[in-house]
Formats: structure tokens, C-alpha cells, sequence
């Protein structure tokens, strides 16, 4: 079974050889689960040091990752805190990317990763779990099926731009 840790610099170009690897591709069924929008180079260098959720999932190498975000790190997004202030979701951590590879996919491991975040939100005082899933330009069902499996409902949609469609998904932690 997969350990979980957080990241660290030398994984980066791992996390985003991932990242890419999963990306939206129109020829590619809904059903094998993307990214939309995966994160720069630059990004994860930033995220490296700034937050305390980006974890990697191995199994003698990285076959997985996740990043969070806490609502300290989301200042950009006011539509997106408008929309949680509205819902009386203050205290939330929002789950940005999980991603498993493709060789790894279907053993559980993306589930325990997610009961291991569950655990970590848990013991820092948040109530919800926050996630977006792609509705367009293409359903991301794989996503959508695994969110729900593991508590999340979805309570809205979000349109990012004229192409781009999110589904709104929260899980209280208990």
C-alpha cells in the first residue's frame, strides 16, 4: 500500500510529469478521470513552500499527489469565497488536484489518500472538504463517481469562462 508524505522540491519534476499526464484530452473517454488545467512548474515551486497540504503518494516512487488549499491561500478566488460564505462554509479546506497514475489507478490508493487528508483536515480544525469537477467542456465522471463514493455532495455549479464548467462539491468531516 501507498505511504503518504509531504512534498518536497526534488519531487516536482515527478508531480509534474503526473500533472501533464492526466491532462484533459478530447479523444480520451470521460471515464479515465483529468485534469483540466494542470499546474505549472512555477506553481508547484511556490506550493512546495507554501502549503501545508501537497502530499505525495508512493510506493518506492511517487504515483501520486495532492494539493489543498486553505481558505488563507484562495484570496484570488472571491467569487469562490462569496459563494462558501453564502453555503455558511467558513472553515474549509479546498482539494485543487488529486491525481493517481494511470498505472496505480483502481487499488485504493486515491481513496486512502483521501482518508488520510480526511484525518489530517480533521486534527487542524476544518469542518468541510471543498472539491470542483470539470462538467464541460467534458464531464470528468471518473471524478465525479469517486467524490460522491467518499461523502461529497454536490451543491452547485460554477462557470470558470465561456468553455469551462465546475461542479461544486463539499464534505463535512464528522
Amino acid at each position: 500500500m501507498a505511504n503518504f508524505r509531504k512534498a518536497q522540491k526534488e519531487d516536482l519534476d515527478t508531480v509534474f510529469k503526473l500533472g501533464q499526464s492526466v491532462t484533459f484530452d478530447p479523444e480520451r473517454s470521460s471515464n479515465d478521470g483529468f485534469l483540466l488545467i494542470p499546474p505549472k512548474l512555477s506553481e508547484l515551486e511556490e506550493w512546495v513552500n507554501t502549503l501545508k497540504y501537497f502530499y505525495i503518494a508512493e510506493e518506492n516512487e511517487a504515483i501520486g499527489y495532492l494539493t489543498g488549499f486553505e481558505r488563507s491561500h484562495m484570496t484570488a478566488y472571491a467569487t469562490f469565497l462569496r459563494k462558501m460564505d453564502n453555503f455558511g462554509i467558513n472553515n474549509f479546506l479546498y482539494i485543487d488536484n488529486l491525481v493517481i497514475d494511470k498505472m496505480h489507478r483502481g487499488k485504493g490508493i486515491g481513496s486512502a489518500f483521501y482518508n488520510f487528508i480526511f484525518d489530517r483536515a480533521k486534527q487542524d480544525g476544518f469542518s468541510h472538504i471543498i472539491s470542483t469537477i470539470a462538467l464541460t467542456p467534458r464531464r470528468n465522471t471518473r471524478s465525479l463517481i469517486f467524490h460522491k463514493k467518499h461523502g461529497f455532495i454536490d451543491v452547485d455549479s460554477d462557470r470558470l469562462n465561456t468553455v469551462h464548467t465546475f461542479s461544486l462539491l463539499v464534505k463535512k468531516l464528522s
